[in-house]
């Protein structure tokens, strides 16, 4: 009489990352993220690990006597391409706080997630959007921002001279107006030489005074100049 040998039974053990992943097999979810089963030597397994959002996986198991069948599973990500283009193309393009280049930038994020976006570049104004990350396709976006606005003021002596901007009677006696910051202007007064004006101090309020003698500019006192140019 010849007895068959009993086939061992051996203790199968799997963990998944990320842990509310389906562990299927045979068609039966077996468990979610985590699963543990004692099985007859000799068979083998395939294992399906599935989450939306995330590239199913199969793990194939050969179960043999004696040997450690403990297994750790991570599933990768899905993740959609988002292109992000800044105008100027010197500008700072920053997403969820982190500074991902200037100009243009591509990057990868889960679908169906709200992604905050802000550009930024001295001398323009800061611009923050808020993208939400399709699973179908996303066309790129663009940011064009804004350059930062300064007032300027200007006052001639006497009251009812011209004042020009580019070739242009802006006013007589008083100018004021915002303009580009960055933005070069050029000012004259009719029926006057001209002297080259002083570069404003960064942080003040450009102010001016324009006489209609074309005598030297006072180093003390009132100091009233005669503008040439105006850099802001």
């Amino acid at each position: 009489i010849s007895l068959a040998k009993i086939p061992s039974k051996e203790e199968v053990s799997l963990k998944v990352t990320p842990n509310d992943a389906a562990i299927v097999l045979n068609g039966e979810t077996m468990g979610i993220g985590s699963y543990t089963a004692s099985v007859k030597a000799g068979e083998q397994l395939s294992i399906i690990i599935r989450r939306e959002g995330f590239e199913e996986q199969t793990l194939p198991v050969d179960v043999i006597e004696g040997k450690d069948h403990t297994f750790e599973v991570v599933l990768v990500q899905i993740l959609e391409d988002i292109t992000i283009e800044a105008e100027p193309k010197e500008a700072e393009i920053i997403v969820n706080g982190e500074s991902l280049g200037t100009g243009t930038v591509t990057s990868g994020f889960p679908p169906g997630e709200i992604i905050s976006v802000l550009v930024r570049k001295d001398g323009y104004e800061e611009q923050t959007l808020e993208i939400n990350v399709r699973s179908d396709g996303n066309s790129p976006v663009t940011v064009s921002l804004k350059r930062l606005m300064k007032g300027i003021q200007i006052k001639a002596i006497p009251g009812d001279a011209a004042i020009i901007l580019a070739g242009r009677e802006v006013g007589k006696g008083s100018y004021s107006g915002s303009h580009e910051q960055g933005e070069k202007l050029s000012f004259a007064r009719g029926g006057a030489g001209k002297r080259k004006l002083p570069r404003p101090r960064a942080g003040k309020q450009n102010q001016m005074s324009l006489p209609t003698s074309s005598g030297s500019c006072p180093t003390s006192g009132p100091r009233r100049w005669l503008p040439k140019s105006l850099s802001l």
